[in-house]
């Protein structure tokens, strides 16, 4: 049994069975996934991340909730460091692989 304790009090947050099979078809799903995800242009990879990011930001109330209860940050800053993670991350991940794999790039050194 899984077992999530909040830092919030030191109670159980949430409890979960272990299910090896299921965890093993996660394991094989993602590689074969993997090999899909590799043939994509990045501009392609880009745009389903950008879906993804904001689905994930679209649900910034029960993110907030999470975040606090499993890692113990306060629910008055979940909301900066949701918009951390877009500005700060997303974004600038994006913004940097779109260079750096253009076919246009050149590495100088």
């Amino acid at each position: 049994m899984q077992k999530t304790i909040t830092p919030i009090d030191n109670t159980v947050y949430v409890e979960r069975e272990y299910h090896s099979d299921k965890i093993e078809q996660t394991i094989d799903n993602s590689m074969k996934a993997q090999k899909t995800w590799a043939e994509l242009e990045i501009k392609e990879r880009v745009k389903l991340l950008a879906n993804f990011v904001e689905d994930f930001l679209s649900k910034g109330e029960l993110i907030s909730e999470e975040l606090s209860r499993q890692v113990g940050r306060p629910i008055s800053q979940a909301a900066s460091e949701l918009n951390g993670f877009k500005i700060l991350r997303f974004l600038h991940a994006c913004a940097i692989s779109l260079i750096l794999f253009s076919p246009t790039h050149i590495v100088v050194g």
